[in-house]
């Protein structure tokens, strides 16, 4: 009778293995003495028996493998370092192959003062092939833990490559087997730095739309006689989407039930979620596919939306970076379907709901202790707790070894090397995303705005988020929005001009700062935190790209200075309701258009874009008290009495604070409003933008038209929300 072998890791030589073509690609291509072998695919997908199937056939050959996981399980201190890591690696090789360990010892010894990658040639092609006869096989497994690691792991796959170009004379193939092609992993080399011939196979799920896949599963299911073997072979793909490991467990559940048709899967497959849920059968299947998410902390967020978006429609891959298709891949959720990528099965769809979703965003991040030097400095009172959220931007960015500045390995350890910090707060990072703030939109700041309400009750004095200073405005202007005025601790948007690693840089300082004026509780708003002043979020513009006071509010006086110590100005800062609570809206419209008006802008290249059907609104940025041109071919107001009567709202933006009085005696200033435009009062150019890509949403909802609708973006728009403008502004 068959059995099925879902036990994790090869399958018993007593149980049912299927073939898949990538197996006959691979025995036959180690046979040819391929170079460099490299086997992707999820957990649990089949990588380590194909490797186990080839083994068993195998004759002529010295191979071993090596599991990265076991060898670098312990995270021991000293693999720590580049040379720790590499000699650690070398001796697990040297086991494997029962080398002789003094024999190791002593050539490390004698080969102490080699850089890394040629240790590693050296290494394979003057001690451990010289001392193994006939053809030689050395497989690694779960490569992919070479990210928890620092740059100094490209030296093993440049090694690697080197030995590659030598394959004929030292008669020696490699196979590297996990979740990721090596050129994803590099880290600081291109992904051309693993340009070396070989094989890649890519073990691919059963495909249960295919016949003889379908009839193998089918004949070797050993049910009760008379059972409907096709039958029972199509329900359980279908149910799977063919993930090989939840094929093969349902099948053994079919076997033990002795099912005779399909009707019993959509059972057993309730049985297998429900248990899942609550910590039985096979849950670590699936909790496989969240370990792998927060072992990537710096995309987890990036993942979690995607799979969350093909939840509902196919993804296409061609809005998806290299790295987070790769990653995506690797947790196993979707496959590629058309250029696009799609959950694989029913099951997944179920058990990784909503609810799975929203708990695994919230437990992203992780608590930062300080640093053990530190802590008899520090003590061991008990302080208040600060959550920083990381989006990116030069205050986040470290030097790399190759003397750019780029994003951190691991963006939630990266605050571990800010140890002055631990003086002012406890900390929790979370890693929610590592952008140039050019590259940051409205689902960003949707993102930004739910993982501060969704930790709001976690017992934080405030939050700081770390941006780049291009749009930090414009970010910390819409999380205002999107939080409203129920705010009962500080959110402090905080950037800087240089790296942290520029000593007299505004990096460390800014920060810390920030930190400070997050555990003050009398400042529950969104502010940003400048050089040495604390400013209402929806105040700020950026002005300069180079001095430490880059940005500022020229239409409100700081709401409080830092110095030896911080003085709010009580008088100017926004009082909670009496019960402050949050009521989370943070929807934004994508639909907006920005005019910037300059002399000799023709308004007939403008006509098209009101022909779109997705236009929902648009902006005009004017150069003084929200004047446009009114004379000839390049008067503006036709433009926008034709969006006024399409339903399309206008609003007029300056880059100077507007004066209602003056609009209104000043003509060129007042025609547009004439013609129907809403005049964005004394708002900040980012504040009104963001404003207005948020109030779309607000008022689609209520299925206005017309004049009605109008009014009410006019209505909201003058309204003082969160102290955006002076006051309320008549409508």
């Amino acid at each position: 009778m068959t059995k099925y072998e879902y036990s994790g890791g090869p399958v018993r030589h007593d149980a049912f293995y299927a073939e898949r073509n990538t197996d006959k690609q691979f025995q036959n291509a180690v046979i040819e003495k391929r170079d460099v072998f490299v086997i992707t695919a999820p957990r649990q997908t089949g990588k380590t028996s194909l490797w186990y199937q080839w083994l068993d056939h195998a004759s002529g050959f010295n191979a071993g493998l090596l599991d990265f996981r076991v060898v670098f399980g312990q995270a021991e201190e000293k693999t720590r370092s580049a040379r720790g890591w590499t000699e650690t690696l070398l001796r697990a090789i040297a086991r494997a192959f029962k080398l002789d360990l003094d024999e190791l010892r002593n050539w490390l010894g004698d080969n102490s003062e080699r850089p890394i990658t040629d240790l590693i040639v050296g290494f394979f092609s003057e001690f451990f092939r010289p001392r193994l006869k006939g053809p030689v096989v050395v497989a690694f497994d779960e490569i992919d833990v070479v990210q928890t690691y620092h740059y100094f792991t490209d030296d093993f796959f440049e090694a690697i490559r080197a030995l590659a170009a030598n394959r004929d004379e030292l008669d020696m193939s490699f196979v590297m087997i996990g979740l990721n092609h090596p050129k994803d992993l590099l880290k600081t080399a291109s992904s051309g730095g693993f340009n070396i011939s070989g094989l890649h196979l890519a073990l691919d799920d059963f495909n249960p739309e295919d016949a003889e896949t379908v009839e193998v599963w089918a004949n070797n299911y050993s049910g009760p006689a008379g059972a409907d073997r096709m039958a029972v072979a199509k329900a359980i793909l279908s149910a799977t989407g063919g993930q090989p490991f939840l094929t093969t467990w349902l099948f053994e559940q079919a076997r033990r039930s002795a099912l005779r048709n399909g009707d019993g899967i959509p059972p057993l497959v309730d049985i297998l979620i429900e248990d899942a849920r609550n910590n039985r059968g096979i849950s670590s299947h699936f909790q496989a596919a969240r370990e792998i998410i927060l072992e990537r902390p710096n995309l987890a967020f990036r993942i979690i939306d995607v799979f969350e978006q093909a939840r509902e429609k196919p993804v296409p891959l061609v809005n998806l970076s290299g790295e987070l298709r790769a990653a995506l891949v690797s947790t196993g959720l979707v496959r590629e379907r058309n250029r696009a990528f799609v959950v694989k099965s029913s099951i997944y769809k179920t058990y990784f709901n909503d609810d799975w979703i929203s708990d695994l965003r919230k437990s992203i991040g992780s608590e930062l202790p300080a640093p053990a030097a530190l802590r008899p400095v520090i003590g061991q009172a008990k302080k208040k707790r600060v959550c920083i959220i990381n989006t990116g931007g030069m205050i986040s960015m470290e030097l790399q070894p190759d003397g750019r500045i780029g994003s951190p390995h691991d963006l939630t350890a990266y605050f571990r090397t800010f140890p002055e910090l631990f003086a002012i707060a406890d900390f929790t990072a979370v890693p929610l995303m590592s952008k140039d703030s050019s590259n940051m939109n409205p689902d960003d700041w949707k993102r930004i705005s739910q993982a501060i309400y969704q930790r709001r009750d976690d017992g934080f004095s405030g939050f700081v988020v770390v941006h780049g200073t291009d749009t930090l405005p414009h970010t910390a202007s819409a999380v205002a929005y999107a939080l409203g005025d129920g705010l009962s601790f500080p959110v402090v948007f905080v950037g800087s001009q240089t790296a942290p690693h520029v000593a007299y840089g505004d990096a460390r300082i800014n920060l810390m700062r920030a930190c400070t004026v997050a555990t003050r509780s009398d400042i529950p708003e969104v502010v940003a935190v400048i050089n040495d002043q604390i400013h209402r979020a929806v105040r700020v513009e950026k002005r300069d790209d180079f001095r430490f006071d880059g940005m500022h509010s020229p239409t409100f006086e700081p709401l409080g200075l830092i110095a030896d110590r911080i003085e709010i100005k009580e008088a100017l800062v926004h009082k909670p309701p009496r019960n402050p609570k949050i009521d989370l809206r943070n929807e934004f419209s994508h639909n907006v258009f920005k005019i910037g008006l300059y002399p000799g802008l023709d308004p007939a290249f403008l006509e098209p874009v009101l022909e779109s059907p997705e236009l929902e609104g648009v902006i005009i940025e004017t150069l003084g008290i929200g004047n446009i041109p009114v004379e000839e071919k390049w008067n503006l107001v036709p433009f926008i009495e034709k969006a006024t009567s399409n339903d399309i709202p206008v609003l007029l933006v300056s880059q100077f604070p507007i004066q209602p009085e003056m609009s209104a005696k000043y003509e060129p200033a007042s025609a547009p409003l004439a013609a129907g435009a809403i005049g964005a009062a004394n708002m900040a150019p980012p504040a009104a933008l963001t404003k207005f890509m948020w109030v779309l949403p607000q008022v689609r909802g209520r299925n206005l038209s017309g004049i009605d609708k109008r009014e009410e973006i006019k209505k909201l728009m003058n309204l003082n929300l969160v102290g955006e403008v002076d006051s309320d502004v008549p409508g």
